[in-house]
């Protein structure tokens, strides 16, 4: 799934997104389900604590997809009257797992270990 992920460009999300057309629900579940999917992944550390370079990789892309379904979420369901409680709960869920995942906890690396990864 990160393999893909990484692949896709700005106008893959944009396509992907009109391919719902206006049926509201099919968005809302794509995203509820799409959050729920991130979140069990960052917090199942699908690759070994000392694969560096692999989880950064996995953070960049997960981040840049969050990112392109957050634009989805705030120009539809932000207003009042389409506002989906259960589909920003989770998206906040989401945000906080990947914020507090081991793998970004940079005071448990060593010295060396943490200034390569800030460097970067």
């Amino acid at each position: 799934m990160t393999a893909i992920l990484r692949q896709m460009e700005d106008y893959h999300y944009a396509h992907l997104i009109k391919t719902f057309g206006k049926m509201r629900t099919d968005v809302v579940d794509f995203l509820m389900e799409t959050f729920i999917m991130f979140k069990n992944l960052i917090g199942k550390n699908v690759y070994p604590f000392d694969w560096v370079i692999m989880n950064m990789m996995q953070n960049k892309v997960f981040l840049r997809a969050i990112n392109q379904y957050a634009d989805m979420l705030n120009k539809k369901f932000l207003d009042q009257a389409n506002f989906e409680l259960q589909l920003w709960n989770n998206y906040f869920h989401l945000a906080v797992a990947f914020l507090t995942q081991e793998s970004l906890q940079l005071e448990n690396f060593s010295s060396a270990k943490r200034g390569k990864i800030l460097n970067k």
